[in-house]
């Protein structure tokens, strides 16, 4: 009977010991849970979808400004606390997922905080209970602060549309200097080509007349005439082709 008893004694110790380990365990466990739910900003819920009634994490309450202590959520309120805007999405999304008409439960929406502002959530939920007839019991999940996120989306959406703006300006800019250069162009080969062609022309004729009796340094300055017509007109040519 001694023996026994020291026996019991003893598998009563191991049983405790083992029992205060897996507490330590269990207690580590739900500080590691919940300074992973603190750091990535997310809070968890627990719905009864028959009650409406849910427990959630006390990051829930905390993300919205409440007091974990006093925080308490039903369904119903649920909704009221979201943006007249997205109510009608969310609500849609939260019912076509309970009869099963999609696949999963993943939507965006504005939550009001204990102050009054509006602050992005994700939601993210999968139903973990049905009763005899299929019918959903116990909903689990996750919402999570994206404000930073939505905050990011709206900045690169504003500076998408300001460089939109300034290439639209460019682009204007470009036009009219175009415009600018199509009149230059207009202006070389037309206000600049004719009197050349007569300078030379003319040049050509007075040689052809008077060339015998022109004292050889008038010849001379009528070839530098002609020879720098001809180099003009090759410049004037050079510009066309190159506005082109």
């Amino acid at each position: 009977v001694v023996g026994l008893l020291v026996t019991a004694l003893g598998f009563l110790a191991l049983l405790r010991r083992e029992v205060a380990r897996q507490t330590r365990a269990l207690r580590e466990s739900e500080e590691r849970l919940r300074l992973a739910l603190a750091a990535a900003s997310q809070g968890l819920y627990d719905l009864d979808i028959r009650s409406g009634k849910a427990e959630v994490s006390p990051e829930y309450a905390t993300m919205l400004g409440h007091d974990p202590q006093t925080f308490t959520l039903t369904f119903s309120n649920w909704l009221e606390q979201l943006h007249p805007d997205d109510r009608p999405a969310v609500s849609r999304t939260f019912d076509d997922y309970v009869a099963g008409r999609r696949a999963d439960y993943r939507v965006e929406f504005r939550q009001r905080t204990r102050d009054g502002r509006w602050k992005w959530i994700l939601s993210i939920g999968k139903i973990q209970a049905y009763d005899g007839n299929g019918r959903p019991l116990r909903m689990l999940g996750t919402h999570t602060d994206i404000d930073a996120v939505k905050a990011a989306q709206a900045a690169l959406l504003e500076l998408n549309a300001t460089l939109e703006s300034r290439v639209s300006a460019r682009t204007a800019e470009l036009t009219a200097a175009n415009q600018e250069l199509d009149s230059f162009v207009y202006a070389v080969s037309h206000d600049l080509r004719a009197p050349l062609r007569a300078m030379i022309g003319f040049s050509g004729v007075l040689e052809e007349d008077l060339g015998p009796a022109l004292p050889p340094e008038a010849k001379g300055h009528l070839n530098h005439i002609v020879q720098a017509g001809r180099k003009m007109s090759a410049l004037v040519e050079g510009l066309l082709t190159l506005s082109r």
